[in-house]
């Protein structure tokens, strides 16, 4: 999967990391894996860290629709909040996507630097240690390399 993720229940964050070939069903798929994970709840914020190496294949409108059934299924109730950090115009595009089949139920917005994604959320970027924390063993784990 082209997605790795941390739910941090102190800092009520799900945080996600893409890599590679992201297709819109990887994205319900990854949706659908959320509520496994015991620090998940239906109204958590949550960023999608696009890093511009990454490739958004957006499949169509039957993919777009089952992303969509997920997503309403593990988020039944609302408002919740998606921050996008996005490096592309296409990763851009596929966010804007999801906006448009989120809508009313979801407040999503892209941003350039992961610092004001963090901060439309209402956390201080500056103390977010515990985030910078999760990513590094992220990418940790991503290159075989053991946590540390």
């Amino acid at each position: 999967m082209p997605f790795c993720f941390n739910i941090d229940s102190k800092l009520d964050l799900c945080y996600t990391v893409a890599e590679g070939r992201i297709t819109t069903r990887q994205v319900a798929r990854l949706v659908a894996a959320f509520p496994a994970e015991p620090a998940f709840h239906e109204d958590i914020d949550t960023i999608y860290d696009i890093p511009a190496s990454a490739q958004v294949d957006l499949e169509g409108d039957e993919a777009m629709d089952t992303l969509a059934e997920t997503v309403r299924a593990v988020r039944a109730r609302q408002p919740y909040h998606v921050a996008s950090v996005v490096r592309t115009q296409e990763h851009e595009t596929l966010f804007q996507a999801a906006m448009a089949i989120l809508s009313p139920k979801a407040e999503v917005r892209t941003f350039g630097e992961r610092a004001d994604a963090l901060a439309w959320l209402g956390h201080d970027p500056a103390r977010t240690t515990r985030l910078r924390r999760a990513r590094a063993r992220m990418d940790q784990e991503r290159n075989g390399s053991p946590a540390t």
